[in-house]
């Protein structure tokens, strides 16, 4: 028996692949940073994928706020890792 429902991550790598899509329309120094971004989301939908979270842009907006706490830390001179 197949499986019909797909999984989060399914869900998740459809829009990171959509969004990559876009890469070539960006100028270099975006392009890097945001693939860099994209390139690590995968990460963010594991952790959630283990809460039963259901919609794939919860793991996505998770993600980005990882980021932004990393990059306002980096700014701050504070290490969190």
């Amino acid at each position: 028996m197949g499986r019909t429902t797909p999984s989060l991550k399914e869900l998740v790598n459809k829009y990171l692949e959509r969004w990559s899509s876009l890469l070539p329309l960006l100028d270099p120094c975006t392009r890097a940073a945001v693939k860099e971004v994209l390139e690590r989301a995968d990460y963010s939908a594991s952790l959630l994928s283990y809460k039963g979270v259901v919609d794939p842009l919860e793991p996505l907006v998770f993600h980005l706020l990882l980021v932004i706490a990393e990059l306002k830390a980096e700014y701050e001179g504070k290490q969190c890792k």
